[in-house]
């Protein structure tokens, strides 16, 4: 039994951190019990089919989730009623409701589910939204809809995974646009303000100059959100929306944007997957090598400053081999509910550098090109990416794909 549907109502209420939900759920056939997964932050309250009220009981508590058994249905739908108290971060449940903003992704587990970690599943959605009037609502894939409240909105999805089911809102949001992206920010000083939209500017420019022009229909929006006091979440990536927290656009406007004596870009590395991993899709561990292994380049494209590249991959290096001491996995083994970064980020992206002494940087990032240009708006799988760009640098990378992505060490080859 699969979940087909879900129609989501929540009533959000940042002052107190908490939401009320309401979530009609489409079982893709008649359904005489199931045991559905609801995230530990949130509490069912009721649960009832079109026949009447359903009795449910908890049957088991995992690290995220709590599993509900729900008995003698007989329906392929099922309305529960449930609330939320989101008042902090929480592990890579990273959701939070408080004064200054409300963030919550599907990766907070407040979709009940089949599975518990079924971050994966895909089903349409309708997501309504409410929020006190002052406040704006930003989503995935969002429209300004005329002559709607901007604090009441309703999204509609095709076959959407849950993690990229992600909504922030926050008073007072200023958009600002540079070609089919647009960045989102809050009530920031002057400076800092400035000092974002440079950086955005110059990530979408030199993407565009990359990989050639996002096609029609693609487009990603940035958010710097609010968080206030006592958030180091730095932020994350779902779908066609990403978030910086202000502490840490605060912490680089302070540091002229170096992090550990290095220049670095916050709007960069999401950027490139509106074109890696976005505009054309992949699996994740492969869109987050390829992906790193850009960011890197085009910081050193960005900043022109002598062996910033280098340094980089240099420092790659330094921390997965200290990771390595402690456990070594393949990167195509691990899901991302896994410890993957070290894996997929430093390990992904040093294969590419690897791959770049052999093919030269403008011949990779060439392939690359070819990759958005030939492949946009489809899913490849691992062999598929392998063999494109196998045409583009007409050299055979099977070897390379086993060795990096599915065999455990750190042996360069080139």
């Amino acid at each position: 039994m699969n979940i087909e549907n879900h129609d989501l109502s929540l009533c959000i209420t940042p002052d107190e951190h908490v939401f009320q939900a309401k979530d009609t759920v489409r079982f893709s056939g008649v359904c005489e019990s199931v045991d559905l997964h609801l995230g530990n932050r949130c509490t069912l309250q009721k649960a009832y089919t079109k026949n009447g009220e359903t009795p449910f009981e908890v049957v088991h508590t995992h690290r995220h989730t709590t599993v509900y058994r729900f008995q003698n249905l007989n329906s392929d739908s099922l309305t529960l009623e449930y609330d939320g108290l989101f008042d902090r971060f929480k592990g890579y449940g990273v959701c939070t409701i408080h004064k200054h903003c409300v963030e919550l992704s599907g990766f907070g587990f407040f979709f009940p589910t089949i599975e518990e970690n079924s971050q994966f599943e895909r089903f349409t959605y309708s997501l309504e939204v409410s929020l006190p009037k002052s406040w704006r609502v930003v989503a995935p894939d969002d429209r300004d809809i005329q002559d709607v409240p901007l604090n009441e909105r309703r999204f509609h999805y095709q076959k959407h995974k849950i993690e990229d089911i992600l909504i922030c809102a926050a008073p007072d949001y200023q958009r600002h646009y540079r070609k089919n992206m647009t960045m989102i920010l809050p009530n920031l000083e002057a400076p800092v303000a400035k000092s974002m939209l440079k950086d955005f500017e110059h990530s979408v420019d030199v993407c565009a100059e990359t990989f050639g022009e996002l096609r029609s229909g693609m487009t990603t929006t940035g958010i710097v959100s609010p968080r206030g006091e006592g958030s180091q979440e730095w932020g994350y990536e779902r779908g066609h929306l990403w978030v910086i927290g202000d502490l840490f656009l605060q912490y680089a406007c302070a540091h002229e944007w170096r992090f550990g004596g290095l220049k670095k870009s916050l709007a960069l590395h999401e950027t490139i997957h509106s074109w890696i991993g976005i505009g054309v899709s992949m699996p994740i561990y492969l869109a987050e090598a390829i992906t790193q292994y850009c960011e890197v380049v085009l910081t050193h494209k960005i900043y022109q400053e002598d062996d910033l590249d280098r340094r980089y991959f240099a420092w790659y290096e330094k921390r997965l081999l200290e990771t390595l001491k402690e456990k070594d996995l393949p990167p195509a083994s691990l899901k991302v509910t896994d410890d993957h970064y070290a894996f997929w980020y430093l390990k992904g992206s040093l294969a590419f550098y690897d791959l770049e002494k052999r093919v030269g940087r403008d011949s990779l990032l060439a392939a690359f090109k070819d990759l958005y240009q030939n492949h946009h708006g489809t899913f490849l799988d691992e062999d598929a990416v392998r063999v494109a760009l196998e045409r583009s640098l007409d050299l055979p990378l099977k070897d390379f794909f086993n060795h990096w992505m599915h065999s455990t060490g750190y042996e360069p080859l080139h």
